[in-house]
């Protein structure tokens, strides 16, 4: 599944020769085939004593659209598959960013790597976007290309489309340069701004150079 190139161990940055890089990173792209449903009335069979919305899924298993739904709750947090659990998230996380002292659920996974802060922000504005709406078969089973006879129109969020970028990144006299569009419109507007690729290969130069340093500070204080 996309959604698992987030927890993929993979070299972000590769040195291809001296003062020249190349860097992975996740995207996301809007992608009108992956719904998640949002319901703001409980299907008859399905009863609850809160008043939220429920979430049901409309990527992992089509023909079972209908069939199970998911509050925002830890419960059921554990038990929904990885496109719910990052619908959860990101309402957690922008809750977290926007409520003072909002104590965010201890059994769910904190955004803090750059690509999950990025795709919760992607969930959250495509929430925020009204009147996003979609046909749902709410007594599908089986193969959707049966159509029963009364749809329901609901709420959709759509999940992106995840996939790995590549670029490059130079460095000329001091100055880093990359292939991605942020960096070209930084240079073109005459900006001293560094995109992110830039950044991260800033930090891991200077991190080098701080090992490179410490080593030869131990070697001239214990071998010389």
């Amino acid at each position: 599944m996309d959604e698992l190139l987030l927890n993929k161990n993979t070299k972000e940055i590769k040195e291809i020769k001296e003062d020249n890089w190349e860097i992975l990173s996740l995207e996301f792209k809007e992608n009108n085939e992956n719904p998640i449903y949002i319901n703001n009335k409980y299907p008859n069979y399905f009863t609850s004593i809160s008043h939220k919305k429920i979430y049901s899924c409309g990527i992992c298993s089509r023909n079972l659209q209908s069939k199970i739904w998911f509050e925002d709750n830890n419960k059921d947090y554990g038990l929904a598959c990885n496109h719910i659990k990052w619908v959860l998230i990101s309402m957690e996380y922008f809750k977290k960013n926007n409520i003072n002292n909002y104590k965010y659920p201890m059994s769910y996974l904190y955004p803090i790597k750059q690509n999950q802060i990025k795709l919760s922000n992607f969930l959250i504005n495509s929430m925020k976007i009204p009147n996003i709406k979609q046909t749902y078969f709410s007594d599908a089973i089986g193969n959707l290309d049966f159509l029963p006879p009364y749809p329901t129109i609901y709420d959709t969020i759509h999940f992106p489309y995840i996939y790995y970028k590549k670029d490059t990144v130079i460095k000329k006299n001091g100055i880093y340069y990359c292939t991605c569009s942020i960096d070209q419109l930084y240079k073109k507007e005459n900006l001293k701004n560094m995109c992110y690729h830039c950044l991260n290969v800033l930090n891991m130069e200077n991190k080098n150079q701080r090992i490179r340093s410490f080593i030869l500070f131990l070697v001239s204080k214990y071998f010389l």
